[in-house]
């Protein structure tokens, strides 16, 4: 298999926080923090993977026109076989009515503040102020994703 790859090339330090590798069954990584593994259930995974192939970010708001590509990405990191209840969840979580997409944006912060620092942590999960795209901090040169993503 091949190697993930980066987003993007720069060769700049960043000592308090990690590179983050996606690897090809989709597990995620922090080999610098002694080679951390963070746990998301398929959903949430879903939006964070979205949102790291999105380093501009994106405005919730306009979610539910992506997604096909939600889709795509859950049904590579979901283990559900029923293609409806896949396309209802990514329905729910895109649905601006509900309240789905902030409860998943708690799950991934959970997810990081469970097991790094508030200060640290922040570089990996989802931030944005009200209206404004709602985005990942980590530099794109941190956030190696495989070839098969």
């Amino acid at each position: 298999m091949a190697s993930p790859k980066p987003v993007a090339r720069k060769n700049k330090p960043y000592p308090h926080i990690s590179r983050l590798v996606i690897d090809n069954q989709f597990r995620i990584w922090l080999p610098d923090f002694n080679q951390l593994e963070i746990q998301l259930t398929p959903l949430p995974k879903t939006l964070y993977l979205f949102l790291l192939k999105n380093p501009e970010g994106i405005m919730f708001k306009e979610l539910s026109q992506h997604r096909k590509e939600l889709l795509s990405i859950y049904s590579k990191t979901g283990n559900r076989l029923n293609l409806e209840q896949m396309k209802k969840s990514i329905n729910d979580m895109t649905d601006i009515r509900s309240n789905s997409i902030h409860e998943k944006c708690s799950r991934i912060r959970a997810a990081f503040t469970t097991r790094l620092s508030d200060s640290n942590a922040r570089h990996y999960y989802i931030l944005g102020e009200r209206n404004q795209p709602k985005k990942i901090l980590l530099p794109a040169s941190l956030i190696f994703l495989p070839d098969n993503f």
